[in-house]
């Protein structure tokens, strides 16, 4: 047995490690039907997982590579090695852990921002490694090809959140907070409504108008009373009418801003388009 193999596997939740190495599975069977990590037979998916340890997390591959020389002895021994250890650090792959719980995750937009970010920076790496494999073992081009376009989209994708998340929140050359602007869609049938990312339901007592409609929806713009937290150190005043949502940043929380004015709702109108 290789004594020199040596390796320290992570210490992930079943539910993050089943979803991994299914993921890993596909992003390299792209021709084959795709499996359902929550319902697809659990030997199925230990099999993915074993192959998921050993081809990510160790440096098995590498070491093949530098044998020069197809020893199956030599595989076999390590591929035991990483079973074995997965086993002790893993104690649930003895038995099916799915179902898996429901995660108690924040509601918070901008905290649901940040999860959505880590989850593409996972999905880079998979893909990446993905397209250095394909490559390497002489995959088929069409499915490189479909790989790497995911992959210059997903990196967009995380471009555009980072320069979201770590934009500055107030800019103190010009003596302003930072805005953020949502625009909201027609639903076919559902009615119109007020949104101010609260979990409490719109009532008088909750709001006030601040004296006039808005431009292309026609409904007075109104703004919710209390400080409202938006996740990421966010604490905002809110402004809402049917088809926009304008969430100011208050340092400290204190809810001193400028006043919002119809001239200023109207620019919001014409930068963020609804339909």
């Amino acid at each position: 047995m290789p004594e020199d193999f040596h390796f320290r596997l992570p210490s992930w939740s079943p539910e993050r490690l089943v979803k991994e190495s299914v993921c890993a599975w596909g992003f390299r069977h792209l021709s084959e039907v795709p499996i359902d990590y929550e319902t697809a037979p659990w030997p199925q998916v230990l099999g993915m997982i074993l192959a998921y340890l050993r081809h990510t997390l160790t440096d098995f591959d590498e070491r093949l590579r530098t044998r020069y020389e197809h020893d199956p002895k030599f595989r076999d021994e390590m591929a035991a090695q990483v079973a074995a250890a997965a086993f002790r650090q893993y104690p649930w792959l003895q038995d099916d852990p799915r179902p898996f719980p429901e995660a108690e995750n924040s509601t918070l937009p901008l905290d649901e921002l940040s999860r959505e970010l880590a989850d593409l920076h996972t999905l880079r790496d998979h893909l990446e490694r993905a397209i250095r494999d394909l490559r390497r073992q002489g995959g088929r081009s069409d499915e490189i090809t479909d790989l790497e376009s995911e992959l210059a989209e997903t990196r967009r994708d995380i471009d555009a959140c980072y320069g979201f998340l770590s934009a500055p929140k107030t800019l103190p050359e010009e003596g302003l907070t930072r805005a953020m602007v949502a625009a909201h869609r027609k639903i076919e049938g559902v009615d119109p409504s007020y949104h101010f990312f609260s979990d409490k339901p719109v009532t008088p007592n909750r709001i006030e108008y601040i004296g006039f409609r808005c431009p292309r929806c026609h409904v007075a713009v109104a703004r919710w009373k209390q400080i409202v937290p938006m996740g990421q150190g966010y604490r905002c005043v809110i402004f809402s009418c049917h088809c926009l949502t304008a969430s100011i940043y208050t340092p400290g929380g204190c809810g001193r801003i400028q006043p919002m004015t119809v001239e200023e709702w109207t620019r919001y109108c014409q930068r963020n388009k609804a339909s």
